[in-house]
This record gives structure tokens, C-alpha cells and sequence, in this order.
């Protein structure tokens, strides 16, 4: 169990690849030898979920999550159950196997209660608020964005209410793209400042990215192109040592040039446009 904290972990603090693949491969051997299928189960959908969002790893983030779930089925504990396909859902949003997340979805609804807390206390997202989120990151990508938005806000509204205010980011920041793409401006505003409040709390860098891009988001939409660019380049800043440069760099530079079109700078826009689509197939994030 120590070695599927420590490499959870990492996902959120500095540490390399290297060291995240020793720390699994001692806790598989360890787990093997005692014939542990429940710690299999955690150090693989840990791995997975490390490399994928540490490292950008969206092949090995899918694998190594769906054999986590695939080992947390046979266990009697739906806790794990919850978390491993929890996890094996994002990767597939990650991986951008859209049905196949959908269809995930469904199956974790079935089986997950209807409770937030179950199985929070085991990762720092509920897995019952996170399957929505996801799932509407799913639907929003099929251009069900009425669906989506209403679900997001639905998962927002409850994990406020259940003081799970690192999921009402991600809820909160989901839904200030999607509803971008929808065109309803004044929520993109009120979604990203609620972004910023919920994560506020949380002391990580990928908080911190997403918090530094919703401010830029919110400055966007508001008509302020100069405090926008400078936002979005702090979010860049900040991510640029692991997590956030893999998963949020496209996205990020691509609101950047928009903000310097919107300041009149053409020429800029024009770069910062090129750098996202640059970034975007050098990452293979179908992501965002």
C-alpha cells in the first residue's frame, strides 16, 4: 500500500519517470510474492495514473489502468473496485476513446451508490462525481454540450455540498471549456472564478495551473486581452516542469493566442497558434 501512495504521490509532486517505474516494479514484486491482487490492483491503476498525467503517457496510462481494474474486479472490496475504474475512465477520456469511456461510465454507475464520499478516502476525487465529470467530458466531446453542461453542474453543486471541493474544481473547470464551446460567456466567467475558489485550497502545481488558467479564462471573456495573456503564460510557467505541460499546454496556448488576437497582436496570435497545434501532435493528447 505504501508503494501505490508513493507513486500516487508523484503524480502530484516532482519526480521523474525513472524513479515512479522502480517504486512500481519493487511494489509488483513484493505484491506478486505475497499474492496480493488487491495491492496489484493499486500499484497498477497508481502507475497508470501517474505516467498519464505526470508524464503525458496516454498508451501506458490506458493499459496500466485497465489491468488495475481489471484485477480490482476480483477482489470483494468495491471501494477498490470504484477507484481502479474510476481511473481506467480517465484514461480513456485521455486516450480519447470516447465510446469506450462512455460505455465505462455506465458500468461504474451501475454498480457505484449513490454517495460522494464512497471511495474518496481512497483517491482525492469521489468516484461517483468523477465518472460524471468524465462522462461529460466524454459527451461534450460528441458535441452533446446541453448534456454535458448539465451534468457538470450537477457534480459541482454536490461535491460543494459534500465539502469535496478538489472534485468541484475539476467539475468547475470542466465546465468553463465546455460551456466556452457552447457560447455562453458570463458562465465561462462565473465557472472559472469557482475554479480558482475550490482549488485555492490545494497546494499542488496542477491546482495551481488550473487556477492560473481560469483566471486567464475569466479575464479572456471579460475583455481584458493584457491580464488574459499574462494568466495564461503563468500557467505555462508553472506547468512547464511536468504534470500540466503535457496535459494543458495545447489547451493553454491555444486561449493564449486567442487573448493576443483579441490585444490586436496578429503576429503573436499567429505563433502561439502554430505552438499549440505544435504541442498538441507532439503530445498526441486527444485529451483537449
Amino acid at each position: 500500500m505504501a508503494c501505490a501512495q508513493a507513486i500516487l504521490l508523484s503524480s502530484r509532486l516532482e519526480s521523474d519517470r525513472e524513479e515512479t517505474r522502480r517504486r512500481f516494479e519493487d511494489g509488483i514484486t513484493l505484491a506478486e510474492r505475497a499474492g496480493e491482487v488487491r495491492l496489484l490492483a493499486q500499484l497498477n491503476t497508481a502507475y497508470g495514473a501517474s505516467i498519464g498525467t505526470s508524464f503525458g503517457d496516454a498508451h501506458h496510462y490506458l493499459k496500466y489502468c485497465t489491468e488495475g481494474a481489471r484485477l480490482g474486479a476480483q477482489v470483494d472490496y468495491l471501494e477498490l473496485e470504484a477507484m481502479s475504474g474510476f481511473f481506467r475512465l480517465a484514461a480513456l477520456v485521455f486516450a480519447g476513446d470516447l465510446i469506450g469511456a462512455l460505455r465505462a461510465s455506465d458500468t461504474l454507475l451501475e454498480r457505484l451508490p449513490d454517495d460522494p464520499h464512497f471511495g474518496a478516502s481512497i483517491t482525492t476525487v469521489s468516484p461517483l462525481l468523477g465518472t460524471w465529470i468524465f462522462r461529460a467530458s466524454a459527451l461534450a466531446s460528441q458535441g452533446h454540450l446541453a448534456t454535458a453542461c448539465a451534468l457538470l453542474r450537477e457534480a459541482e453543486h454536490r461535491s460543494v455540498a459534500n465539502q469535496l471541493l478538489e472534485t468541484a474544481g475539476w467539475a468547475s473547470w470542466f465546465l468553463g471549456i465546455v460551456v466556452t464551446f457552447s457560447g455562453s460567456l458570463s458562465e465561462v466567467r462565473t465557472s472559472a472564478l469557482r475554479t480558482a475558489t475550490h482549488h485555492k485550497h490545494f497546494d499542488t502545481q496542477h491546482t495551481m495551473v488550473l487556477t492560473s488558467f481560469s483566471a486567464g479564462l475569466a479575464q479572456f471573456v471579460q475583455g481584458e486581452p493584457q491580464p488574459a495573456i499574462a494568466s495564461f503564460e503563468d500557467a505555462l510557467k508553472i506547468g512547464h516542469v511536468k504534470y500540466s505541460t503535457r496535459m494543458f499546454t495545447p489547451l493553454t496556448t491555444s486561449y493564449r493566442a486567442e487573448a493576443h488576437l483579441a490585444a490586436g497582436d496578429h503576429q503573436s496570435a499567429h505563433q502561439h497558434a502554430l505552438n499549440a497545434i505544435a504541442f498538441a501532435e507532439q503530445n498526441r493528447n486527444q485529451w483537449f
